[in-house]
């Protein structure tokens, strides 16, 4: 399906507010200026994003962007609403090429950002979520054996949540040791 001309153009200060605001929370801050820089080019080259059909060419995405194609895969969701603004406003121009200059190629699955920046990141999502992340247990021991039955899914639920010990949303300040409650 063609892509509709868009009536309003898109401007470079709107590609870097969606990058800050949409793919920012999903990449580290390097990689985030590398799908910036990439997008303003292509916009101010009057190129086309790289397709394939009307997919996304991801691999030259990524290449023009200087990123591993996994980091871009995984991240394709919020990049695919910027790229076809992007191709909305230049979808007279030529398909974007990549530049023949020495890129040193990213090890696929890997950034092209120093690892130092996704440490970076997962510590600001730890820090986002106000607590370590606890291992998977695949059968954990319950805390207690014996129950009496309840009428309802959500008060079952709240029960096995609590015999097994898990704090769920808003009760990390419940003590859960202390067997069923009783209402």
């Amino acid at each position: 399906m063609p892509i509709r001309r868009s009536a309003r153009p898109i401007t470079r200060r709107m590609v870097q507010d969606y990058c800050r605001a949409r793919v920012a929370p999903v990449m580290p801050p390097r990689d985030v200026d590398s799908v910036s820089r990439f997008l303003r080019h292509v916009l101010e080259t009057g190129c086309r994003p790289p397709r394939v059909g009307s997919a996304c060419h991801w691999k030259q995405i990524a290449r023009g962007a200087e990123l591993g194609l996994t980091d871009v895969l995984a991240t394709r969701q919020y990049l695919i609403p910027i790229l076809d603004a992007v191709s909305r406003s230049t979808d007279e121009g030529p398909q974007w090429q990549p530049v023949n200059h020495p890129v040193v190629p990213a090890v696929q699955g890997e950034s092209m950002a120093p690892p130092v920046q996704g440490t970076l990141a997962k510590a600001k999502l730890a820090r986002e979520r106000n607590y370590r992340k606890r291992p998977i247990v695949a059968c954990p021991e319950p805390l207690w054996t014996e129950w009496q039955d309840v009428d309802t899914f959500a008060e079952a639920l709240d029960l096995h949540i609590r015999r097994h010990g898990d704090r769920g949303t808003g009760a990390s300040d419940h003590d859960w040791t202390s067997g069923p409650t009783k209402a």
